[in-house]
């Protein structure tokens, strides 16, 4: 599987992506070294690779050169431009139960439909641009919405309930549960 960012307009970076098999509340903030897939801090500074902060090894590769940004959530970022259709490649491997999570802030407010982030089969494993599994976007009405895209192509729109503002930093989520055919997303 890849994950691919996609925009149709700026996004300022992307700053912490995380994968995780799954995911439990608690009172307590942690990883779960045994279940997470990567971290990707998008914190390098330069170059056009993305280093996986996990043990897994799962660097990737920045496309269409995204920019690398000294104004981050926490530091350093990268903002991906729509012009250049930049994105960060990652490879992961296959599973229908995710959690992907990220800071974004918009530098302006979309003309319309904007990818944040999704995940898909990658071409090894039968996959194209069209067969994502889960993908969280913000639209021209400012709603944040996600939709999760089952093995039969059968899609299911989670529920739009927060309108993001541009120049304003947002923690987002999106989990899909492959046992349960449910998912979610948090801002």
């Amino acid at each position: 599987m890849t994950i691919r960012n996609w925009m149709k307009g700026t996004i300022v970076p992307i700053l912490t992506l995380m994968l995780l098999s799954s995911m439990f509340l608690s009172t307590e903030a942690a990883i779960d070294k045994a279940s997470i897939v990567g971290i990707w801090l998008f914190d390098e500074g330069s170059g056009n690779k993305v280093k996986d902060s996990s043990d897994n090894g799962n660097h990737g590769n920045l496309v269409n050169k995204p920019e690398w940004d000294n104004d981050g959530k926490f530091g350093k970022a990268l903002s991906f431009e729509t012009a250049k259709s930049s994105y960060a490649l990652v490879p992961l491997s296959h599973s229908n139960s995710i959690t992907v999570a990220a800071w974004a802030k918009y530098t302006a407010l979309p003309t319309t439909n904007i990818g944040l982030f999704h995940a898909q089969a990658s071409e090894e494993q039968g996959g194209n641009p069209n067969t994502k599994v889960v993908g969280i976007w913000v639209e021209n009405t400012k709603m944040l919405w996600g939709r999760l895209i089952g093995p039969d192509n059968a899609r299911k729109n989670f529920p739009k309930t927060k309108a993001l503002d541009a120049k304003k930093w947002y923690h987002i989520a999106v989990t899909a549960d492959a046992k349960t055919k449910k998912g979610k997303q948090y801002v």
